[in-house]
């Protein structure tokens, strides 16, 4: 980790009058064939070439080649850069001399210059940021140095600003891609909960399983642009940093370079947010409509559990009613084959010891009021052996 954090210091450019060259290139990361000078296995690296030294970093997402030197790269050390796997994503060339505006020196596009001075050192620093037939984007920082580490740290400062300039805006071409897709699912969202509103308790389902689908699309587009939205807004969080540690002043009325960034970049990060924005806004949308889908079929289901209570209660009062009729015929028929038995038995004793007919009409009541007794007391045994 004490590596880590040591492990990119700023160049020391010794000469007053030199020049340094940064290329960033974006990672291929598959069929990786680099130049036999680097080896890419070393996250850092600082090769020795013939006229001059290039320095190797591996970022995350992208490699950054820098060289220092009096004057420009030679052929040979451009057929090395250019060998390396990766798309160029943004080019620098700073041009370092103690003189404010060298005479020598001209941009290739004379339009518009970006100047500015540092506050801290008295530096001036001018661009046009505009990419040339090489693709390098030209800065010009003249002025007093107290040492080659000054140097170093400024031009540090200004490849930094530029590298994550650029790779704050990667995210832009992925953001205008996917804005259709975004607007159709909003379209989806909208009509899905227009249906919701308007359909009958029946709909529900197919109402549930369309608004699933578009939720799980959604997901899947978060998934898709999470980790590029988020790594531009720490870019650009980075921008920011370095602009803030530059503190230019202006010279005169033209505009630094500090404004022209904060004017282009800040837009596009504005729209990228926006587009994060919609996106989250619709995930939580979509997750309303299903939340109030479900808390209608809750009070669907609900009106059905009382509909078929009040059913088995109506069916417990029959069933009572039938167990009460059931169980007076129940009393009659005993009652009325206990009377039979008996009269059975009473016949056969003669008539001048018992009045069979007698005996038989006083014992109907008593008969079944004890038929009665039992049956009710057996009714009462089984509900509350029921209750247990």
């Amino acid at each position: 980790m004490q590596d880590e954090v040591h492990a990119r210091p700023p160049l020391i450019i010794a000469a007053e009058r030199s020049e340094v060259w940064h290329w960033v290139l974006t990672r291929a990361y598959k069929d990786e064939t680099w130049p036999e000078q680097i080896t890419p296995e070393k996250r850092h690296q600082v090769v020795d070439l013939d006229g001059g030294l290039l320095r190797v970093e591996h970022h995350t997402e992208f490699v950054a080649l820098t060289y220092c030197g009096d004057a420009g790269p030679a052929p040979h050390i451009c057929d090395v850069v250019s060998a390396c796997p990766g798309e160029l994503l943004t080019g620098v060339r700073i041009i370092i001399t103690p003189d404010e505006r060298e005479p020598g020196h001209q941009h290739s596009v004379g339009s518009i210059v970006y100047p500015g001075k540092t506050s801290s050192q008295g530096v001036r620093i001018e661009t046009d940021l505009r990419v040339r037939d090489n693709g390098m984007i030209e800065y010009l920082l003249s002025g007093p140095f107290t040492d080659g580490t000054a140097r170093g740290r400024l031009a540090k400062q200004i490849l930094d600003l530029d590298t994550y300039r650029m790779a704050a805006l990667l995210s832009l071409p992925l953001v205008r891609e996917s804005t259709p897709q975004l607007q159709k699912l909003e379209y989806s969202a909208v009509r899905a909960t227009q249906q919701l509103s308007r359909s009958d308790d029946g709909d529900l389902g197919s109402n549930i399983s369309s608004l699933s689908g578009i939720l799980s699309e959604v997901g899947a587009l978060q998934e898709t642009v999470r980790f590029r939205l988020a790594a531009s807004r720490a870019y650009y969080d980075l921008v920011q940093a370095r602009l803030a540690r530059l503190d230019e002043t202006p010279i005169g009325q033209l505009q630094t370079l500090e404004s022209f960034i904060d004017f282009r970049l800040t837009p596009a990060i504005k729209t990228i947010n926006a587009f994060e924005r919609r996106l989250n806004e619709l995930s939580t949308n979509v997750h309303s409509s299903m939340a109030l889908a479900r808390t209608r079929l809750d009070l669907i289901a609900q009106q059905q559990n009382q509909s078929l209570l009040r059913s088995m209660e109506r069916r417990a009062r029959q069933q009572v009613q039938l167990s009460q009729a059931v169980e007076g015929l129940s009393t009659a028929a005993i009652t009325y084959y206990a009377v039979g038995l008996l009269a059975y038995v009473l016949n056969a004793v003669p008539q001048t010891i018992v009045n069979s007919k007698l005996v038989i009409a006083m014992s109907v009541p008593v008969i079944a009021f004890c038929v009665w007794t039992m049956t009710r007391r057996a009714s009462r045994h089984f509900k509350q052996t029921d209750e247990d």
